[in-house]
């Protein structure tokens, strides 16, 4: 019998692609096309239609964002070369036929941007983070041996200290250094291949620091490409938790508050702290569950379904349950109902610490309703929505790279030790074009959170006012 060859199968994509001629577009007819089963954004003068592409894409619905926008700056901030040279050009239609003129600013940061590549502070020090990475598991293991009773001295088995103090402090301490850990993997900054560092993000985040990786990515991202605008940030739509902006509540297009939320709302410099670092946590514990085994959706963005592969999905679930139940059963070896109090007291006050540290970073700068922020350019919405902790090396352990918050948005994928050279070359720039570059010490940033969430809460009583003065320049 002779064996007849089979045809290799054609990659019909790509054949589609090789075949569509690109044609000139202009940029009316590229905005009108800004919904998600209908979508096209611009890339550095190319025309790509991502139409229903959230559905694979990594980052999920955020690209929708950008529908009919020009996607060129958060694309190159988010992206490796990998992405641009092997995925984009198949969906390339076309090109701009009268583009506009890339402002001055974001001129400068693409050529810094370019620089910071050529000196090597894209890349990644395998071992810092190795270090990084394997202090705090040391610590925390000790922590649960000493939980467990190993290591106590003598006549100290039921000691509120030794069983209970000590243990809390050694686990909160390196949940508390991993959760920074899962925040540069889960920003491909450490491996820089996104499922290698999405699963070390799920074991920083899940396994060991309990909340979702999964969901950290989808609202983080989302956070990071429209920061600071008040109805599709989730970093800041707490109303009537707390408001950052008195747009959020008073603005025409604002959900109108019924009169207990108002008076929740009123309160909230009182429930503030209690709130950010008492019960967030718990919180995220919900949200994490409550997505991934009940809801199948983001319970703070409606619009973003689980759309990864069951495989991730699965992953997720069970590092998350992974995490509650060794935290339960360390908890549990505990000898005594006050030094299982004082465990988990302990260890959620240290891990609640980071809310209150990302609180400071962007709640007392200016926001805005996404419709009302006009012509600004990527660079400066970057810079003036975010401001920066000072402070030396006791900074870069305790607050893990993020007091760097102004370099980290217009450099994430950056690994953090760099971003303290990074931010030489961001404040030259702001500098040269007075953009406002926010820095102050942990203290002065926080009584001025504290001073945004007092003065934007007096008007709760309120009906709702004049949309015009709740933009940019109202800042």
């Amino acid at each position: 019998t002779k064996l007849i060859p089979t045809k290799k199968k054609k990659n019909t994509q790509k054949t589609m692609a090789i075949k569509r001629k690109e044609r000139p577009l202009k940029m009316e007819e590229i905005a009108k096309h800004n919904k998600p089963e209908d979508c096209w954004v611009i890339i550095d003068g190319k025309v790509y239609d991502l139409s229903n592409y959230g559905k694979i894409h990594p980052g999920g619905d955020v690209i929708y964002e950008l529908a009919g926008k020009d996607a060129s700056l958060p694309f190159m901030g988010y992206h490796p070369d990998y992405v641009r040279q092997k995925k984009l050009p198949y969906k390339c239609i076309g090109y701009v036929e009268n583009p506009v003129e890339e402002q001055p600013l974001d001129r400068e940061y693409r050529a810094l941007y370019k620089r910071c590549e050529e000196e090597g502070l894209m890349k990644t020090s395998m071992t810092w983070h190795i270090f990084k990475m394997a202090y705090p598991l040391l610590a925390l293991f000790v922590g649960i041996a000493m939980a467990f009773g190993y290591g106590i001295p003598e006549g100290a088995e039921t000691s509120w200290f030794w069983r209970g103090a000590l243990p809390a402090l050694l686990v909160g301490f390196g949940q508390h250094q991993i959760g920074f850990m899962a925040h540069d993997a889960l920003h491909c900054s450490f491996t820089h291949d996104w499922a290698m560092d999405y699963a070390i993000g799920m074991f920083c985040a899940n396994a060991i620091f309990g909340i979702s990786a999964l969901w950290w990515k989808y609202t983080h991202n989302q956070h990071h490409v429209v920061t600071n605008e008040w109805d599709r940030d989730p970093d800041i739509t707490h109303c009537p938790i707390f408001a950052v902006s008195e747009g959020q509540y008073l603005h025409k297009e604002a959900r109108k508050l019924p009169f207990h939320e108002r008076i929740v709302l009123y309160l909230s410099p009182v429930t503030f702290l209690i709130i950010v670092w008492g019960i967030a946590r718990f919180s995220m514990y919900w949200q994490g569950l409550y997505m991934l085994f009940v809801l199948n959706y983001v319970p703070t963005m409606d619009w973003q379904p689980l759309h990864l592969s069951r495989k991730w999905i699965w992953a997720e679930r069970v590092t998350l349950v992974f995490y509650l139940t060794w935290f339960t059963f360390v908890t549990l070896a505990l000898p005594t109902a006050a030094t299982r109090l004082i465990f988990v007291a302990i260890t959620h006050a240290i891990t609640g610490f980071l809310h209150i540290q990302l609180t400071l970073s962007h709640y007392d700068r200016p926001a805005v309703y996404s419709k009302d922020k006009g012509n600004i350019t990527w660079f400066e919405q970057q810079v003036i929505t975010g401001r920066n902790i000072e402070g030396g090396l006791h900074n870069e352990w305790f607050l893990g790279g993020l007091h760097w918050q102004i370099e980290h948005h217009l450099f994430p994928r950056a690994p953090r030790h760099h971003l303290r050279q990074i931010g030489v070359y961001v404040k030259d720039i702001c500098k040269r074009h007075d953009v406002h570059y926010a820095t102050g010490g942990f203290f002065d940033n926080f009584f001025s959170v504290m001073k945004t969430i007092y003065g934007k809460s007096r008007r709760a009583m309120e009906s709702s006012s004049d949309a015009s003065i709740y933009g940019w320049d109202a800042w």
